[in-house]
């Protein structure tokens, strides 16, 4: 049976070694978490919440949230357009129609596959942002968690 190596082993194997890409060795663990309470409705809302470092690995998104709706309204996870425009707008790459009628808890691992935001690393700082899909209709609370890893 072969010895098979993934693509920072191989690296690390080479002579003279190579050095990994940025974020996929010995980083550090750091987490970009904001808070939102509703008051009550909200309809077709955008939230802004904590930023995204330049150099940034993102490794997960976590969003836990209450009871706010009870007749479909959804949440989509995303980020702001960077300040010198090389990192693009994206309304979903973190989530997308998160269904909001109980309490619940999203992870990103769930839907990675789909999720252009997992192990997207930003060249430039954005914002994380929240955007109401149609209304929802309970006061409430929105929390946001980015894990991600920088050298």
């Amino acid at each position: 049976m072969a010895n098979l190596y993934g693509v920072n082993a191989t690296k690390w194997l080479a002579k003279p070694m190579q050095l990994a890409e940025q974020g996929h060795q010995s980083g550090a663990i750091k987490v970009a978490f904001d808070t939102y309470t509703t008051l009550g409705a909200l309809t077709d809302e955008t939230i802004h919440f904590g930023k995204i470092p330049a150099g940034a690995r993102v490794i997960d998104c976590r969003v836990y949230f209450t009871d706010l709706d009870t007749s479909g309204g959804t949440l989509d996870i995303g980020w702001t357009a960077g300040a010198k425009g090389t990192e693009a707008v994206d309304l979903t790459g973190l989530a997308s129609n998160l269904a909001v009628t109980s309490a619940g808890v999203y992870s990103m691992f769930t839907t990675a596959s789909t999720s252009t935001g997992f192990q997207k690393t930003f060249v430039e700082e954005v914002q994380v942002i929240v955007t109401v899909d149609g209304d929802l209709d309970a006061a409430g609370t929105i929390k946001v968690e980015v894990l991600y890893v920088i050298d």
